[in-house]
């Protein structure tokens, strides 16, 4: 399947395998797969710039004082021959320059291995020479690097944060592997996140949270590295971060807008809102014992858990409750998945 990602191509990874395939059949088998696979995962990263938007949020409350931080995705020389002016992972840039400053114990960086490797290489830093991206202790641990074989849980223990972005593919059985673990976590995930059942359980008991910023993830043509350098394309869906660590800073006030408001069709006891900067005149309308159906993305939204009590969701979400299973409709017009929240008292 080839997605177009603002009017540009985007290649999916069986897709860049077989292309790689069929340009280099007469080499040997595995060096072309793994060329490819390489390709293929450095289409998807992220910059610098969102890392830093969402760290420094983080790094004004001390939240990385005194923590070893594992990034469990990001092989060092990630961009190294493909991305003109890059080498490495920038969550790596971001923590290896920033370490003293952050007050970090330690920083170790690891990632799946391709081929015929069998052996997972960790790279160790503790400081003393933060502005050298090539400062770090290397060793290798009998692996393939999948964060879900149990050979590396005792390495991923060594740490007490992850950060990372990771496969969304693999997502959920990455969250699973750092609950087991009780490790503390900062990821990328896709906004659809939040209508898991899982999300909104660990939401609703105030052990999951939403990050500070949202993230537009950054692409990179890797059909183009065939003749130069790779091109970096921008566009996508919207990512948020999600974590375990809780916020002691509180955020800006959202405003109110003059709007009508409707139930949905099959809920007339739940007023659809559009819009979450709506929300607070609706309240003014309809009370706070009123049940009001949100986007998803109301999560994202500043001053969320001190105003509104997350109850269920309905239309394509996850929940205990059946009767929710029914589409989201408003005057006979479908809409998006719903949260279904109330005013705090």
């Amino acid at each position: 399947m080839v997605e177009n990602i603002n009017n540009k191509k985007v290649i999916t990874l069986t897709e860049l395998i077989k292309e790689f395939e069929v340009e280099n059949k007469k080499q040997k088998g595995h060096t072309v797969l793994t060329n490819a696979k390489r390709k293929a995962n450095d289409e998807f990263y992220t910059t610098i710039e969102p890392i830093e938007n969402e760290m420094e949020f983080w790094a004004k409350q001390d939240a990385f004082r005194g923590r070893s931080i594992l990034l469990p995705c990001d092989p060092l020389d990630l961009f190294d021959g493909l991305v003109e002016g890059l080498k490495h992972s920038q969550f790596w840039v971001y923590f290896h320059k920033n370490f003293e400053r952050l007050g970090l114990k330690s920083l170790r960086a690891t990632c799946l291995t391709f081929g015929e490797l069998k052996n997972a290489k960790f790279y160790e830093y503790k400081g003393g020479d933060d502005n050298n991206l090539d400062a770090y202790i290397e060793y290798s641990v009998e692996s393939d690097g999948d964060f879900n074989d149990p050979k590396l849980h005792p390495e991923f223990l060594k740490s007490d944060l992850v950060i990372t972005n990771p496969p969304f593919s693999k997502l959920r059985l990455f969250l699973n592997v750092l609950t087991d673990l009780k490790l503390d976590f900062l990821i990328i995930a896709p906004q659809t996140i939040i209508k898991s059942f899982k999300f909104l359980t660990n939401y609703k008991n105030k052990h999951w949270f939403l990050g500070h910023t949202s993230v537009k993830p950054v692409f990179v043509d890797a059909r183009s590295t065939r003749e130069k350098l790779g091109k970096v394309v921008k566009g996508g869906p919207n990512c948020i971060w999600i974590t375990s660590l809780k916020s002691i800073l509180k955020s800006k006030r959202v405003k109110k807008n003059d709007i009508s408001f409707s139930t949905f069709d099959f809920y007339p006891d739940i007023i659809n809102i559009d819009r979450f900067n709506d929300l607070n005149l609706a309240v003014e309308i309809y009370g706070k014992n009123q049940l009001y159906g949100v986007p998803i993305s109301a999560l994202v939204n500043d001053n969320f858990n001190e105003k509104w009590e997350l109850l269920c969701c309905i239309s394509e979400c996850i929940c205990d409750d059946k009767k929710h299973n029914k589409r989201a409709f408003v005057n006979g017009v479908q809409k998006f998945p719903r949260l279904i929240i109330k005013a705090k008292n």
